[in-house]
């Protein structure tokens, strides 16, 4: 394992950031890293957090929060600051990598500041790998990222009223 983790950051309107943070998870995992991973924005199922859970990754389902919002309100930043609390327990449990899923979609749509999601990035420790994904990020957490990849929608099947596909989009 490597003794530095960087700070991820994988933005943008496009498909794809989750799917590219699963595949460093699945790469970690056989690895023999300890992967957490977090979900923001999303309900509890999803089949990548099944898969990583089946291959072994440390995923807890209590640190998975339970709600999956179309439009969110600010009355649900609770929600959002209680599972980035968790994430801090997370660097204290010595995680090789966690993934905070959607916070960057948290944060564009307000129910967490920029102050909150800077500060974890801050609390990461040395040798862990952060992976933050999401619509939107600051230029200040663009600016503290080590990679910043940006998924930029062309064109998408939604657009034409496509429902979302089990095993596809979740």
């Amino acid at each position: 394992m490597s003794k530095r983790g960087y700070v991820h950051l994988y933005v943008g309107d496009g498909k794809g950031k989750t799917t590219a943070a699963t595949g460093l998870a699945v790469r970690a995992v056989y690895s023999d890293y300890r992967v957490a991973f977090f979900l923001f924005m999303k309900g509890r199922y999803s089949a990548e957090v099944e898969a990583l859970i089946d291959l072994g990754a440390l995923v807890d389902r209590e640190w998975e929060n339970d709600f999956c919002y179309k439009e969110p309100t600010l009355s649900q930043k609770y929600c959002v600051a209680s599972q980035a609390a968790r994430v801090v327990k997370a660097f204290e449990k010595r995680f090789d990598m966690v993934i905070l899923d959607e916070i960057l979609t948290a944060y564009s749509l307000g129910l967490i500041s920029q102050d909150s999601v800077l500060k974890l990035i801050e609390a990461k420790p040395e040798d862990c790998e952060l992976i933050l994904t999401g619509r939107e990020a600051s230029a200040s957490m663009i600016e503290r990222a080590d990679l910043v990849t940006v998924c930029k929608k062309i064109k998408h099947y939604f657009d034409k009223g496509a429902a979302a596909r089990k095993g596809i989009e979740f």
